[in-house]
């Protein structure tokens, strides 16, 4: 009931205060990091060479895939942003550079052929995941320890994710019900049970 709380409290608070994306480049957002929840980063590079991912432990699949994004301008700086992606374009050429980790002549090969496609330039948009939609923290050093200068501060991005009424409404009437019907089930005990005599 609390989860459902917040999480529709969340959702509803994202969706009032941000109500158009903040348009910024990546080196403005590396200067001031924005506050705004709903982002559109332009000027970027992405770097699938170094995409991690996120499997459970009995599984090998991954369920998560983070892309760090970097500057146009300086893709060797500090990285600001991870993207949490699920576009099927970019897991395949993940899934490509993956195959070819142990052949560094074919790695070197390809690489040469497929440039773009490892460090495609485009903008990126979605939401900034905190609060109880972020993912546990030990997860969030794992994925920092895979990243070479990664920023302390940096903030993962769903790619695609706006913010919604919907959601919050949903999440803020499951706890209503539950909270009725925890009241109704306090009643129902705390009513007295009259015995024969």
């Amino acid at each position: 009931m609390i989860c459902a709380f917040w999480a529709g409290g969340q959702n509803l608070y994202t969706a009032m205060s941000n109500r158009r994306p903040t348009v910024l480049s990546y080196d403005t957002y590396a200067r001031t990091k924005s506050s705004a929840d709903w982002l559109v980063i332009t000027n970027c590079q992405l770097d699938l060479t170094r995409a991690c991912y996120l499997s459970y432990a009995s599984s090998t699949d991954p369920y998560e895939y983070y892309v760090p994004v970097e500057s146009c301008n300086s893709p060797t700086g500090k990285v600001y942003i991870l993207l949490k992606t699920a576009d099927p374009g970019l897991k395949a050429t993940i899934a490509e550079i993956g195959k070819l980790r142990s052949d560094a002549t074919a790695a070197r090969a390809w690489m040469q052929k497929n440039y773009q496609r490892a460090f495609p330039r485009q903008d990126v948009r979605g939401l900034v995941r905190h609060g109880i939609e972020d993912i546990k923290s030990t997860e969030r050093q794992q994925l920092a320890d895979t990243q070479k200068n990664i920023a302390q501060d940096f903030i993962i991005l769903d790619s695609g994710a706006q913010p919604g009424f919907a959601a919050g409404i949903a999440y803020t009437t499951t706890g209503f019900a539950l909270l009725v019907a925890l009241l109704l089930y306090s009643n129902r005990k705390s009513e007295p049970v009259l015995s024969p005599s």
